[in-house]
């Protein structure tokens, strides 16, 4: 992504991030990374101009949440069906 204003898109994102709450190193590696892989993901055959990065990057961050959330439900699932584990019924 070497176009016009994708630099600033990065630095408004690295600012949200900041801004929620971040500590500057996390929220610029956090910020870093999701432009990257929103032009990764979206942009890799056909590039993308720096306006479509932002709501291409807060797709990709639903994904990834939706992806945490899956994997939680999956392990707790798992663990209320462990054998080894004692299982209680109400009665």
């Amino acid at each position: 992504m070497r176009r016009q204003a994708t630099g600033d898109v990065l630095s408004g994102m690295i600012g949200a991030f900041i801004a929620q709450g971040f500590g500057i190193l996390t929220g610029t590696l956090a910020a870093v990374w999701l432009h990257g892989r929103a032009a990764e993901v979206y942009g890799a055959d056909v590039g993308l101009v720096a306006s479509e990065v932002p709501e291409l990057a807060v797709r990709e961050l639903a994904r990834l949440r939706m992806a945490s959330r899956a994997a939680r439900v999956s392990r707790l699932a798992a663990l209320s069906h462990d054998p080894a584990r004692p299982q209680f019924h109400a009665s």
